[in-house]
Order: C-alpha cells, then sequence, then structure tokens
C-alpha cells in the first residue's frame, strides 16, 4: 500500500494494510499497549508506523482501551457557561491541580434537560466505564430525588465516584461537604447583634443550597424566640438582577428591616446596588452578610462580612480521595470528609442601631 509522506488522516485500517496485520490486532495493541498477545517485535514496528505516519488513536478507541485511562470524567447538573460562577471555578481549581499533579486529564460530560431540570441520563452515567473516575459536581439545579438512581449505577457497574459541593447526603457514598457549626452561623450571628428583622436572600427554592440555609435561618429565629415571616424570605435566583428586583420589590412594601443574608455573591452585589439606590447604608442602616469569599470581598464598599467556605481545599480532598478509590480494590469502601465554613466579620455588618 502507497502512503508516501502522508502524516494526517490515515485510519486505523489503514494503517492495519499498511503493517499486514488485521485491524483487530492493531486494535488490540491500542487498546492495551501491554498486551501480551502480540510479539514485542509487532509492537515495535506499530510504534514505528505510528510515529512515521503522524498517527494518533480516536478519542473512541483510547477511552476504551483495558486498564487505566488516566481520565476523571466530571458530571454537573447545569445547563449554564459552567465557568461563570466563581464558586464553582474555585473547586476545580483545587480538583484539576491535584488530579494533574498525579498525572490525571478531565473530561466534563454533557447533561440533558428533562422538564426544565437539569439531569444524567442512564446512556451518559453508563459511558463513564470508560473512565477511571467520576466527579459529581452538584449545582443549584441537582434534584434529591434523581441522586439515589445515579449512585445505584454507578454501584452496580463499579464506577469509583465522589461526590462534593452538595450537604451530607443520606446514601453510603464517597463525598467531601462544607459543613457550618457553631463557630459559623451567619444568622445567628446577627442575631446575636441585636437585629430581629433579617432578610433573607435565597435563591431557586427547590435548590439544596437555599433549603439547608433557609431550614438554619428558621431554626436561628426558633432559638431566638422569634418567628419567620414569609415576606422576609426572598427569592434572588441566585442572580445579580434577580436579587436587586425582589430587594427593591421588598423594600417597596415599607417593612422594617436591618440586615440581609445573601447566599450568593451575584445575589450581594445585587443587593449592595438596590441598597445604594435607596440611600440605605452599609451597615449604619442595614448590616449584609455574603455566602462565599472571593478576593472582591474585601473590595466592596464597605468590605463584605461572609461565610468563607473552603473551596479548592474541598476539590484538592475530592481528588485525592477519588484517587484513593481508584487504586483501591475495594469498591464497595466508602468515605465521607466534613470540611469546616468560617465566618469573616468585615465592615459590613455592625451592632443593631434603632431608627
Amino acid at each position: 500500500m502507497k502512503m508516501g509522506s502522508q502524516t494526517k488522516g490515515i485510519t486505523t485500517k489503514a494503517l492495519a494494510e499498511y503493517l499486514g496485520v488485521s485491524k483487530m490486532t492493531l486494535s488490540l495493541y491500542l487498546r492495551d499497549p501491554s498486551t501480551s498477545r502480540i510479539s514485542k517485535e509487532l509492537k515495535e514496528n506499530i510504534e514505528t508506523a505510528m510515529k512515521k505516519f503522524n498517527y494518533t488513536p480516536s478519542l473512541k478507541t483510547q477511552f476504551n482501551r483495558g486498564g487505566k485511562t488516566k481520565i476523571i470524567a466530571v458530571f454537573m447538573p447545569f445547563d449554564n457557561p459552567i465557568f461563570k460562577y466563581e464558586q464553582i471555578d474555585a473547586i476545580l481549581s483545587g480538583l484539576q491541580n491535584t488530579l494533574f499533579q498525579n498525572s490525571y486529564s478531565l473530561i466534563f460530560l454533557k447533561t440533558s434537560i428533562e422538564e426544565g431540570i437539569s439531569v444524567i441520563d442512564k446512556q451518559t452515567l453508563l459511558q463513564c466505564m470508560s473512565f477511571d473516575g467520576v466527579v459529581f459536581l452538584g449545582t443549584r439545579y441537582t434534584r434529591y430525588e434523581r441522586m439515589d438512581d445515579f449512585f445505584k449505577i454507578f454501584k452496580d457497574y463499579k464506577i469509583p465516584f465522589v461526590v462534593l459541593n452538595m450537604p451530607d447526603l443520606p446514601f453510603d457514598i464517597n463525598q467531601v461537604i462544607f459543613r457550618n457549626d457553631d463557630t459559623c452561623a451567619p444568622v445567628d450571628f446577627l442575631f446575636s447583634l441585636g437585629h430581629r428583622n433579617i432578610v433573607f436572600m435565597g435563591g431557586i427554592s427547590e435548590s439544596y443550597q437555599n433549603i439547608d440555609a433557609l431550614n438554619e435561618y428558621k431554626r436561628a429565629h426558633k432559638i431566638n424566640g422569634c418567628k419567620v415571616n414569609k415576606d422576609y424570605v426572598l427569592d434572588g435566583g441566585f442572580e445579580i438582577n434577580g436579587a436587586y428586583d425582589a430587594l427593591g420589590k421588598f423594600i417597596k412594601k415599607g417593612l422594617p428591616f436591618s440586615a440581609i443574608y445573601a447566599l450568593s455573591m451575584h445575589m450581594t452585589a445585587g443587593c449592595y446596588k438596590k441598597l445604594k439606590e435607596w440611600r440605605l447604608r452599609i451597615p449604619q442602616n442595614v448590616s449584609v452578610i455574603g455566602y462565599g469569599d472571593y478576593y472582591y470581598s474585601e473590595l466592596l464598599e464597605p468590605a463584605l462580612s461572609v461565610v468563607s467556605l473552603p473551596l479548592e481545599e474541598v476539590g484538592k480532598r475530592a481528588a485525592i480521595l477519588l484517587i484513593d478509590k481508584v487504586n483501591s480494590l475495594k469498591t464497595d469502601n466508602y468515605h465521607k470528609i466534613f470540611l469546616q465554613n468560617k465566618m469573616i466579620v468585615r465592615n459590613s455588618t455592625s451592632v443593631y442601631r434603632s431608627v
């Protein structure tokens, strides 16, 4: 077969014909270069031909090799641009750095949409058998009712996996979890400063993050002998404009308030903008606490008090845990790792001042 100096576009079939072997024999080597079913001489010939024609196996061929692929798949049930949000970026940074240091690559898998909710179909889940392990990165669109089915498939097919950016789930799984303790209770902190009329700027009501934070908000009110007024529970959709509009409608009701707890940095920015429009000073008139500590938290005027999450550390610990599971012979041995959030108090909060 004449190939001359051809260096592009050569197929697996053409390379097999050049070598005088069957496509099946060549594929056997491509899937597992360490196979003992092919002679050392033929392996050397294949390598020489691959270099001569600049041949690279297709992704499909590489992903279906036997043994380890050194590739980790990432699931994120999210239909928006995934690198738009600082929290996701920070977690992925810790995950990526640790995986790269251990010679692993990352690939992001597409999700599908059902009834407006991002989900992962069974076909995509089964594709995970091609990778060494899976990271399930929860987002605001993740729903509890779908989790058990996903994890059961991972377990049935013995796919190593780890879950992060979700609360402690009632399943036997590998998981790295953010947790607030008594030293990091933002609503309790506002009560300790004398605030009673506290606005909860939440996001999508069905999201796990919103549910957990709202439960914490209600618990703090109960402990401090206050009833929760549903008018003070707002839905900002986790976005700047959503919080800006929601807070504007609330202020127009004329209800008294002296503090806001916003469940995302985007919503915090929307609150800052709306409060400024109404000439309500922070913290003289309204104290504000945000969720997540990013480089610009201190650059806001005034500097923002926050719940700080160990985002990069969560990514690092998840990567280490997953690599351990990939290399372990025990696929049914699961671990949960808890990392504590912490309160960072800056100038956006102060003791309650009656008007």
